[in-house]
């Protein structure tokens, strides 16, 4: 670069002042021809120390490639500079550090040991991968074998009564006996109601051998082998296991006798009340009595001589209890037949005795049966 009239006619020699530079613009360091060195030195210093600490860096970064967490931390105005993006990195890495430390406490927490259950090949501290496979294994053997069921299911069973019907009697007719005993459906030594006919069962009620009704036995106490149930409503024994209260309503004593399996039979078709049984009830009686005044008389001598009593005088006198003093005639058509002295009229005092008597109810007494449907009882005894 050559120089003239490098001082620019300074008359105080200043190379930094007086020297201009000839070269061309640099615009990216705000450098222009004719500048004066101590401008262009000045213009270096400014892009040197703004690109040492990065402020004047201002790189072109398409938007589309910043991430949100990055741009979370970007100022909104711009120019962006190197700086900018730095702090904006530097603050996005901390958050990913943050949530990672966060992670890491849920996974310690989701790794603690599992109850694995039914899930093969897995124990309580295995991962929580092989533990999630394992469950994904299962379910996916159960969905197998629900499949195979329902298969099963829709193959030999059907809702259709018509079709039930056909399956039934299509089995009855192609099993033998011994597939298709009835103790087969029985538990021991249950008492099953029974509505059925006697066909199968011998003449004691011990179901006939060569049938599906071997070893079955009615409930009328053959040989000991069943408990007699005929005429027998069953009830539950009060002792053996179970809490040591009875409940007071069935608790044994007063009426409620103790039921023992085995024991005794309890129990009436019907009861006879007696004077200890019959409610506290009364009578109601009416006595009337009616009192008639009658008269007495005295022996007279009638007119022609004879004695005799007069019953029906005809005309008297009396008007109170004692003899009266008065006179009484007793005529016969126009002649006074005879007179009649102390006359006795007297109304007596009557006592009156009321007695109720019993009603005969002939000594019956009345049933004491509840509602009840008559059926056998049959037992399986092995």
């Amino acid at each position: 670069m050559s120089c003239q009239n490098c001082y620019n006619g300074c008359s105080e020699i200043i190379p930094d002042r007086c020297i201009r530079y000839t070269g061309d613009n640099i615009p990216s360091l705000g450098i222009e021809t004719g500048d004066s060195l101590s401008k262009i030195e000045l213009s270096l210093s400014t892009f040197l120390i703004s690109t040492l600490n990065g402020t004047g860096i201002h790189p072109t970064i398409d938007p589309d490639i910043i991430c949100i967490l990055v741009g979370r931390y970007l100022p909104t105005c711009e120019p962006l500079t190197i700086v900018d993006f730095v702090n904006a990195l530097i603050k996005a890495s901390c958050n990913l550090q943050e949530q990672i430390i966060e992670i890491d406490q849920t996974l310690a927490t989701i790794e603690a040991d599992y109850t694995v259950g039914c899930l093969a090949a897995v124990i309580p501290s295995s991962g929580t991968h092989a533990i999630l496979q394992a469950v994904i294994t299962k379910l996916c053997a159960t969905s197998t074998t629900l499949t195979a069921l329902a298969l099963t299911l829709s193959t030999n069973y059907s809702s259709n009564g018509s079709e039930l019907d056909a399956y039934i009697a299509n089995y009855l007719a192609n099993n033998s006996t011994g597939s298709t005993l009835i103790s087969n459906k029985m538990v021991p030594y249950v008492a099953y109601p029974y509505f059925g006919t006697l066909t199968n069962f011998d003449a004691n009620g011990v179901g006939i051998s060569s049938t599906d009704w071997a070893k079955i036995y009615l409930c009328n106490g053959y040989l000991g082998k069943t408990p007699d149930m005929r005429g027998r409503v069953p009830v539950a024994a009060t002792s053996g296991p179970g809490p040591a209260i009875v409940d007071p309503i069935v608790n044994p004593g007063g009426f409620n006798p103790a039921y023992n399996v085995g024991g005794s039979l309890y129990g009436v078709n019907s009861i006879i009340l007696d004077a200890t049984t019959v409610p506290n009830h009364s009578h109601t009686a009416t006595a009337i009595a009616t009192q008639i005044p009658h008269f007495h008389y005295e022996f007279a001598t009638d007119s022609f001589g004879g004695t005799g009593l007069i019953a029906s005088p005809l005309t008297y006198t009396s008007v109170s209890k004692g003899w009266n003093t008065s006179i009484a005639y007793v005529i016969e058509g126009n002649t006074v037949a005879a007179t009649i002295g102390k006359t006795n009229t007297e109304t007596p005092a009557i006592t009156t005795s009321v007695t109720v008597a019993p009603t005969a109810n002939g000594g019956n007494g009345h049933s004491n049966i509840q509602p009840s449907i008559a059926c056998y009882f049959i037992m399986y005894i092995p």
